[in-house]
């Protein structure tokens, strides 16, 4: 759920939301929560390309931290609340052109809480003959965190046209956020029934890779 807001001369502003459900089988059930915000300036170039500057804030909660490896765990990043905000910069060549160039980078300030979580989340033990020691482990505790730190982004796609039919692109991806260092690289082949001679509005190659 989005809204994006043009004003000005080139002045746009964006918000969007979104609401997450994590089940499965033999792992704590969970939900989350995200808030995104932008607002910047998009400026034409001579040669046609587009330039952005502008300023984002991302706010995140989890409604339990399961970022273990423990039994019921999903291992996955899931605070209690992450804040990040900074500046934010876009760099896309113009449409039409038989080849396509698109590079973002942001960097900004985080702050994060991850809360407390039980050791063993799910567990289906009968624990009458358990010892002190494995009842105690089973009934621990991890401990939250917080922190304060520099979060950045970095995503480079480009596309080619190779017959008016078909075209080739990859991307690369980093993203350094808390302790956590996520990269991704792609690459896709896509044919269009219909000849062409350029490039226009297209979905981004990394968002097709998540439905995969």
């Amino acid at each position: 759920m989005g809204r994006n807001i043009s004003f000005g001369k080139n002045n746009w502003f964006s918000l969007n939301g979104g609401f997450d459900a994590y089940r499965g089988l033999n792992v704590w059930q969970n939900s989350s929560y995200q808030l995104n915000a932008a607002s910047g300036k998009t400026i034409a170039m001579q040669n046609g390309d587009e330039m952005t500057l502008g300023v984002y804030a991302t706010w995140m909660h989890f409604e339990h931290n399961s970022n273990f490896y423990t039994f019921g765990h999903g291992g996955y990043y899931s605070p209690d609340f992450m804040f990040t905000a900074g500046p934010l910069f876009r760099y896309k060549s113009a449409s039409c052109k038989d080849y396509l160039m698109d590079l973002q980078f942001s960097l900004g300030w985080m702050k994060e809480k991850n809360g407390d979580a039980p050791k063993y989340p799910v567990h289906y033990e009968i624990i009458d003959e358990f010892t002190a020691v494995a009842i105690d482990e089973l009934h621990g505790t991890h401990k939250g965190e917080s922190s304060t730190g520099i979060a950045g982004s970095i995503k480079l796609e480009g596309w080619k046209l190779m017959t008016d039919h078909l075209s080739a692109g990859s991307f690369c991806s980093i993203n350094a956020a808390s302790d956590d260092l996520e990269w991704r690289i792609g690459v896709g082949v896509e044919y269009c029934f219909d000849a062409r001679i350029g490039f226009f509005q297209r979905q981004e190659l990394e968002s097709k890779f998540n439905h995969f």
